[in-house]
């Protein structure tokens, strides 16, 4: 399983989005892509103020997050906008780095590893030079070309 940490803003109490009344709870809910069946996340079943809660998630998912307050008259009408977040992480490094000479070319071949549930966007190729810095290269070996990042 892999964790969402979702923020939800804090409304200062007593001002007028809180209704001139203190906040009471801060109720979060989610869904998993499917449609309108939210579920609990917190702060319905039990008040909480917390506003930055973790969850659990399956990776590879898109979860849709929205979120309510209450004061002492109840619940606000409506939910917060949805915000959508996919549980995906960075890709795993690259391995299997092969490096040969073909006429004054350097040729550079590398395995790509799983990218996590999320598309590789681009890879960031970099090469030691004589001063032993490390320079990325992207003249002749753009990591973000698609060519580039199909052939690895």
């Amino acid at each position: 399983m892999d964790t969402i940490t979702v923020l939800m803003p804090q409304i200062d109490s007593f001002s007028v989005q809180a209704g001139g009344s203190e906040i009471t709870s801060y109720n979060l809910e989610y869904n998993m892509g499917s449609g309108s069946q939210f579920y609990e996340v917190t702060g319905y079943t039990v008040e909480q103020l917390q506003t930055k809660v973790t969850v659990s998630t399956l990776p590879g998912v898109t979860y849709s997050f929205r979120y309510r307050v209450k004061n002492i008259y109840g619940f606000s009408h409506n939910f917060s906008p949805l915000v959508q977040i996919k549980s995906a992480t960075a890709p795993e490094m690259p391995s299997n780095l092969v490096t040969s000479i073909s006429s004054r070319n350097l040729l550079i071949k590398w395995t790509a590893e799983s990218a996590n549930y999320d598309p590789i966007t681009m890879f960031e190729i970099e090469i030691q030079n004589s001063e032993l810095e490390w320079i990325p290269e992207t003249t002749t070996c753009e990591g973000a070309d698609e060519t580039i990042k199909q052939t690895t």
